[in-house]
Formats: C-alpha cells, structure tokens, sequence
C-alpha cells in the first residue's frame, strides 16, 4: 500500500491525545475514591446523589418574569406512575443528569447545548472533582465496530474499526461570572485501509462577565482540527478528497434584559483552512457576522423573538473550474418562540426565516432560502423524552457554476429509560443539498439507534448502530452504508 503522509501527520497527533486518554483513564479508576473523600459520603447511594444534584427552590413573586421555578403541576408526569420510589427519584425533575454547576455559555441561543441534556436521561448526573472554586469533569470513551462502506461510494468495501474519544472541561462555581474551558480530542483508526483513519481536536474557552444583574458580556473561542468527511459538501467535485479542516472561532456576545423585554447583540470571526487540499486556494475563507435579536417574555417559559443577522465571506481565491470567486454578503431575519427557561416539559426553541447570500461575482445568482431552525426537548413523561432538530444553512461550496449549498436537515430522536440502568434511543435524519446554480442536489437519510447500561455512575457499556442512505444526480455517488459499534464510557 502506499504511504500517505496524511496517516503520518494524525499519528504525530496522538502523541498529545494519547497523554490526555492515559490521563483520563487514571482519573477514571481512581474517581469512586477521590469523589468519596472530597463529599465525604457513599458514591454509590443513590438516595445520595440524588441529594446532591436537587437544587432547592426558592418561594418568589410570581409576576417576576425572571423567576426560575416552574409551576408544581408542570413536575407530574402526564400518566400515572407506578415505579418504585427510587427509580421515581432517579428521572424526576430536576432531570438526572442536570446539575447546576455544569455552566453552560451558549451567545448563540440556536445552538444551546442544554437542550441536549434536557433530551439525556440518566440515573446519575457527572460530579466531578472540585479544584477549589472551579470542578474538573472528564470522560473517555473506547469502542469498536464494523463499517460497511468506509468510502461512502456505491461498490462498498467494509472494514472493522476502532476509537477513542476523550473530553475534558474545567468550569468555574461562582455566584457571579463564569469560566469555563474545554478540551476534546478523538482518534479512529480501520484495520484494512489505514490511511482512513480519522483525527479531530476541540479546544474552546469560553466566558461571561456579569456587568450588572440584567447585563452581561460573554466570549467564545475555538480552535478546531478535523478530517473532512468523504460524503461532505463538494465531494462530488472534489473526487473524495479528505483534507484536514482548521477552524479557528471567536465569538463575542452583550445581553441586557429590561424585564420583560431582553437584547442581544453578538458578532463573530471564524477562519477556514483546508490542508492536503488541492483545491485549497478556492476553498479557504474567513467569515464575519453579526446578529442581534429581540425577546419578549410572556412567562418564564415561553417568549417571542426576532433576529436579523449579517454576514461578510471572503475566500481566497477563485474556484479553478470556472475561475469565479466566491466572496458574498448575506442577510438573515427570523421570527421564533423559545420555550421553558425554566420550564419542566418542553425547552428550547423553533424559529422561520428567510436567507440570502450575494457573490460578489455578477456571473453567479444570489443563494435564497426559507430557514427553518429548531432545537427542542420534550419530556414527555421522566422516562421519556423527545428531540426535534432542523436546522438550514447557506453553505459555502466549490462546486463549477454554484454559487453555495442551501443544506437542510431535520432529525427525531426519543429516549426511554427500559430501566434504572438500561436506556434506549433511537431517530431518523433526513437531509438535502441543493447547489444554488447548479443541477446538482443530494439528499440522504439516516437511522440510528443506541442503547446503553449504565454500570454505576461512573461507568456506561454502550452499542450503537447506524444506516445511511444517500442519493445524488452526481454519476456514481449513490450509496449505502451501515456501521455498528461497542464500547465502554468512563466519567467522574
């Protein structure tokens, strides 16, 4: 086989990644004892820790938009529950796996990770190790599979696999301001076809500065390094090409609430590098935005708002096929309602809207969509819960004649807890690509499903699979693909 510098490079970055993994696994086998000395209490109690991730609420003035409890009636589960006290104890609200020191920054409201976890049903929630006002969380996760088509192409060439993946995050336990910091690193390697293996890295700070009790600043940064899938945007025209992506993010964010009324006002600059990328030159480029929104509460659970946006992209170079640049200016406007803040049964948010991107180039046509964008967790009772996703983007692409990618997705996911320690989920996916100037379109379909053992609280056996089905007026680009996967996850 030939030798592909590429396989070279990803193997100089598991040097790093590898310290952090062994890193990991020792904090790991040693969490039971150190959580057990720093709380001073059984770990493995459950009527313990349950005491310890169950907030204490507060009585407060129920005109007072601001007030962060939710109706007793909205805590019942809609049908009767007949479960023995402690696994009642185990999903009841708050929701296992909440806990309110884990802080979340989310400047960009559409793509708040509590969300997800509202969706996650756990019996334990990750402790961590306190480091004096600040607690450490970690996780490392090993698994092994099997995939059916490893190059996403229509005579499908399989191979097993393997993967590590870790994550760490150090968040501050303040009354006011916020710290929190984020490293994630992850390694997939096949056994037949080496030169496949993938390798990615996070690494994200983010903050937020309380400036008076209804004003705040926030700031993200990131630095990401990953491979390129075989089935992204501009493979058809690309011929597979997998060059390593560098993403380097910063976001900056101002939010003052007058009672019922709240703004927010936050400007990005992300930059985008492709290595190993012949195309490179026409594939590069640096994007500024900026968005500001309005939100009117009616309760603490459920508001209106509106958010109009501005973007700048400027690439590089022009794309070689048709030597056109294509450097734009785009707008956004959306209408949504978010929901439950604080609320018990349903969170996040679902918006409509409109999108254009202009290339600077008169040979190119103007990119227009209507967006849709959702992010929204239902539990429907506290062993079930529901996940709705859509999402649409004007993406960049390199595609001859095109002047970008209008790509939308739309996922379902429901999570059932069978019993305290064995959890199921499963969803569908359903997305399309369409090349604005082009007579290229994709479209493709994915299944999924997961279940998950959860040992004790700091160890989880999980096996997963998943199917896509894709489809394009590209010559030779349908496929089909199947991948299963088992492994072990390992938290403190």
């Amino acid at each position: 086989m030939a030798h592909d510098h590429r396989s070279d490079r990803a193997a100089r970055r598991l040097g790093p990644w590898l310290l952090t993994a062994s890193a990991l696994a020792a904090l790991a086998a040693f969490a039971p004892v150190a959580a057990a000395q720093d709380r001073n209490a059984d770990a493995s109690s459950f009527e313990a820790s349950v005491a310890l991730i169950r907030p204490t609420v507060q009585p407060t003035d129920p005109g007072d938009v601001s007030t962060d409890v939710a109706p007793a009636d909205l805590l019942r589960p809609i049908e009767p529950d007949h479960r023995l006290e402690q696994d009642r104890n185990a999903f009841d609200d708050p929701p296992a796996g909440y806990d309110p020191r884990r802080f979340r920054i989310e400047p960009v409201p559409r793509e708040d990770r509590r969300i997800r976890e509202f969706f996650e049903i756990e019996p334990y929630a990750p402790l961590g190790w306190r480091l004096g006002s600040f607690i450490l969380y970690s996780e490392l996760e090993v698994g092994g599979g099997w995939d059916s088509n490893v190059f996403y192409q229509p005579s499908a060439r399989s191979d097993w696999l393997a993967g590590l993946d870790s994550e760490t995050r150090l968040v501050t336990d303040w009354d006011n301001h916020a710290l929190e910091f984020r490293v994630r690193n992850g390694v997939g390697f096949y056994r037949d076809f080496t030169d496949q293996g993938d390798a990615q890295s996070t690494y994200e700070f983010r903050g937020r500065l309380d400036v008076l009790r209804s004003t705040n600043l926030e700031i993200v940064a990131g630095h990401d390094l990953v491979r390129e899938d075989a089935n992204a945007i501009d493979a058809a025209s690309l011929d597979g090409t997998r060059g390593d992506q560098t993403v380097n993010r910063l976001t900056v964010a101002a939010n003052h609430r007058f009672n019922r009324l709240s703004l927010n006002l936050r400007g990005g600059l992300s930059d985008t590098t492709y290595e190993d990328d012949p195309f490179a030159a026409a594939r590069n480029f640096t994007q500024r935005t900026l968005t500001g929104r309005a939100t009117w509460s009616f309760r603490p659970t459920l508001a209106a708002f509106g958010e109009v946006g501005y973007d700048r992209r400027d690439r590089e170079g022009p794309v070689a096929s048709d030597g056109l640049s294509r450097s734009s200016d785009g707008e956004r406007v959306r209408l949504g309602l978010s929901f439950g803040e604080t609320g018990a049964i349903l969170r996040g948010e679902a918006s409509l809207g409109y999108g254009r991107q202009r290339p600077d180039a008169a040979a190119l046509p103007d990119a227009e969509a209507f967006l849709i964008d959702a992010n929204l967790a239902w539990r429907i009772t506290p062993l079930t819960s529901l996940l709705f996703t859509a999402d649409t983007n004007i993406d960049e692409t390199s595609v001859a004649g095109a002047s970008a990618a209008v790509s939308r997705r739309m996922g379902l996911a429901v999570r059932h807890a069978f019993r305290r320690h064995l959890i199921g989920e499963t969803g569908v996916s359903y997305a399309t690509q369409d090349y604005v100037g082009s007579a290229l379109d994709e479209k493709e379909i994915e299944f999924r499903a997961r279940a998950e053992y959860v040992v004790d609280r700091y160890w989880t056996l999980f096996t997963e699979a998943r199917h896509n089905w894709f489809r394009s007026t590209a010559p030779n680009r349908d496929y089909e693909a199947t991948a299963v996967r088992a492994g072990v996850r390992v938290r403190n």
